[in-house]
């Protein structure tokens, strides 16, 4: 895919036009950026600002939820996920003052989204879909929901969302009932982030899938969202900006034009940032509201495995600083399972450490995320959950294909095996 590096002005009859901001105190290489179509070329006049969050507050909800934030319709106000004293709540930052407080009554709350008149906030917390009230800070739950993958409000009240990960869109109407919007196709692991475009009669809304020709953002017609077509191939989802959805091309940040007529992109997609990064869930760091768009880079979380004795004292490393998630030590040796990102192809996997190889090995072959590693007793196997539902089970030196134990509607995780080796606990 080409992508259009031209400067505005260039003889373009549509043009964009940018201010970035660089920011800092909110999240490492946060960059703001001021767009709108223009119908005239217009040069690009460029801000730069510092923002500071309170120091006591860590943005973000833990691997899961980095980035987090979500800038209101008009762009001038921001909601974002951050742990103080290591508990996660919802915090306004106002862009115009600087000023930022906490939303009382949103603990554990995550992946905030607006009312589009910005009277209000979903976000998704302790198994619910709530909703907080600016008028009179009340919060109220919306529906259940067992995992969260993005939400969108429509201007009638309705608000999209997935209720159970690895699941189709539900839609949420104004009087309470919860109505099917999307269906899965064969080979679709599932559907999340909706985000509607201008007009309010079309949206896109990522589709998970081990299939390369249907994994990437799709554009779907709001009355009719059967009728639906791939924009892009893409492994984050995106987010809409009037009539162009931004998304992440080869790791950079590209808005791309739709001409809904045709259900297709017009033209070239614009370059707005050279690095934005995502989570291994598919949630890409970007937000947009009015004429912003915010977007952080790529999260660096490289960590070094240390084996320490029970003084605390260093004795030895396991392979090199890898961005990982969870660690299991085999139960009868010095092995180690460990979920981490791959740093090619950004995918979660589960690799294995041994003292005796010097490489590690990996796993799970899967393209989805594989995560929840756990060794048997006898540490002959490994069980993991693959796209977050699916418990998978394989030798331990990887001698055979894997083999799908089960697949719940729901997100789960591998805690532990019995001691026999015959049963798996799964929470």
């Amino acid at each position: 895919m080409s992508i259009d590096r031209s400067p505005p002005g260039a003889g373009r009859a549509r043009t964009w036009r940018i201010a970035l901001v660089a920011a800092a105190g909110i999240i490492a290489a946060v960059v703001f950026v001021a767009i709108r179509p223009r119908p005239t070329p217009t040069p690009v006049a460029a801000l730069r600002l510092a923002l500071a969050t309170p120091d006591e507050l860590t943005v973000g909800a833990g691997t899961d939820f980095p980035f987090g934030l979500s800038l209101a319709p008009d762009g001038r106000r921001l909601v974002f996920a951050a742990a103080k004293a290591g508990a996660v709540q919802l915090h306004l930052l106002d862009l115009t003052t600087g000023d930022t407080q906490p939303l009382r009554g949103t603990d554990e709350g995550v992946l905030p989204f607006w009312s589009p008149d910005g009277r209000a906030v979903g976000f998704f917390a302790a198994g619910k879909l709530r909703v907080f009230r600016f008028e009179d800070g009340v919060v109220s739950g919306l529906a259940d929901v067992a995992a969260a993958e993005g939400a969108a409000w429509h201007p009638n009240g309705d608000i999209l969302f997935v209720q159970t990960s690895g699941n189709s869109l539900v839609r949420r109407q104004p009087d309470g009932t919860i109505v099917a919007f999307t269906t899965l196709a064969p080979g679709e692991s599932g559907h999340a982030h909706p985000s509607l475009l201008g007009n309010g009669r079309d949206l896109v809304f990522f589709v998970q899938s081990s299939e390369p020709t249907q994994q990437g953002i799709w554009l779907a017609r709001y009355d009719n969202p059967s009728d639906r077509t791939r924009l892009v191939r893409s492994d984050a989802h995106g987010v809409t900006l009037d009539d162009a959805v931004l998304y992440s091309s080869d790791g950079a940040l590209v808005a791309q034009p739709i001409d809904v007529e045709r259900r297709a992109g017009r033209g070239r997609p614009v370059l707005l940032g050279a690095s934005v990064g995502r989570s291994p869930h598919h949630r890409l760091f970007a937000t947009v509201g009015g004429d912003v768009v915010v977007f952080g880079a790529p999260a660096t979380s490289l960590r070094e495995l240390r084996w320490v004795d029970r003084s605390g004292t260093t004795v030895g490393t396991v392979g090199e600083p890898m961005d990982a998630w969870d660690v299991r030590v085999a139960p009868l040796d010095a092995r180690v399972a460990v979920a981490r990102v791959d740093p090619q192809l950004k995918t979660l996997d589960i690799w294995t450490y041994d003292g005796t190889r010097p490489l590690p090995r990996r796993i799970s072959p899967a393209i989805d995320a594989d995560e929840a590693p756990a060794w048997s007793r006898d540490a002959t196997a490994i069980a993991w959950v693959s796209g977050r539902r699916a418990v998978t089970v394989r030798g331990a030196r990887a001698e055979l294909p894997e083999q799908m134990l089960r697949k719940f509607d729901h997100p789960v995780r591998v805690s532990d095996w019995s001691d026999d080796s015959k049963w798996i606990v799964v929470s």
